[in-house]
């Protein structure tokens, strides 16, 4: 019975693709032609800190009602996060830096179950208004970047 039951499925199944349409296949490529280069760069988007919150040890706080993000004693609870997105790539394929200014950083990690990059621990020393700067690159060589003016203070040293 389980045969019968499995027939009529693909009975059903060929009907629908047939009223949605049909089948299609791709065209073959012509002889010759080749594919365009990826020169698209990734897109990021910065989603921690939020810009205009005041955060403690990565723990947001409140809104910042003079607009400025500030971020006190480093990602140590909770760490910073990016999203990035490319038209080719998948972002586990990025690879994704985060910069105070452009002193050395640190490289975020992927985090598969929802398509994020994280950061934990401190970006460096430092006390005073920076650019907080995250590019990927991607597999192409392409790179895209975002930033976010922050006043960043910490004392502790960069993470390794």
């Amino acid at each position: 019975m389980s045969h019968r039951i499995s027939g009529y499925a693909a009975a059903v199944m060929v009907m629908v693709a047939s009223l949605a349409g049909g089948l299609a296949v791709a065209p073959a490529s012509a002889e010759g032609s080749t594919e365009t280069d990826d020169t698209t760069p990734p897109q990021i988007t910065i989603l921690s800190p939020r810009e205009g919150y005041v955060y403690f040890a990565g723990i947001e706080l409140f809104p910042n009602p003079f607009g400025l993000t500030m971020t006190m004693g480093a990602f140590l609870f909770r760490p910073g996060a990016a999203m990035a997105v490319d038209n080719i790539d998948h972002p586990s394929e990025f690879h994704v830096t985060v910069l105070l200014d452009d002193r050395a950083g640190t490289t975020a990690t992927y985090v598969p179950c929802d398509n994020t990059f994280i950061w934990q621990g401190s970006l460096g020393i430092g006390f005073g208004i920076y650019n907080l700067t995250v590019t990927a690159r991607d597999t192409s060589g392409n790179t895209g970047s975002t930033h976010l003016r922050v006043f960043y203070d910490c004392i502790l040293p960069p993470s390794s």
